[in-house]
């Protein structure tokens, strides 16, 4: 199995709420180490505003070094190449190549 992962990861950009605090996203899943976070589309995630703020986080995410892969239930069950589990282990492997060759993105 995958092993690393942590349920309900919270992450911080460098920008701060109106409070002062760090603004923080939420992964439903993810590998900090390796920097992959995993999203679990849900049919909350077809409103245009939902949908939206979710193109935003997984932009931000990418714009702070982390791989995002999102998958539904049905790629949950797929044991095929493009199921969850194969496409959440390929992407750790690519992490793992990138940091065997410091190409890790500085955060």
């Amino acid at each position: 199995g995958l092993v690393g992962w942590e349920r309900q990861f919270y992450w911080a950009t460098n920008e701060r709420t109106e409070t002062g605090k760090p603004r923080m996203y939420r992964a439903d899943f993810a590998f900090p180490k390796q920097m992959v976070l995993v999203e679990s589309e849900g049919g909350a995630h077809t409103v245009r505003r939902q949908h939206a703020a979710d193109c935003l986080r997984a932009s931000i995410a990418a714009a702070l070094g982390y791989r995002m892969v999102r998958v539904t239930k049905d790629m949950i069950v797929d044991a095929g190449p493009y199921g969850a589990v194969a496409l959440i282990r390929r992407a750790l492997e690519v992490a793992a190549a990138l940091a065997a060759r410091n190409q890790e993105v500085p955060k």
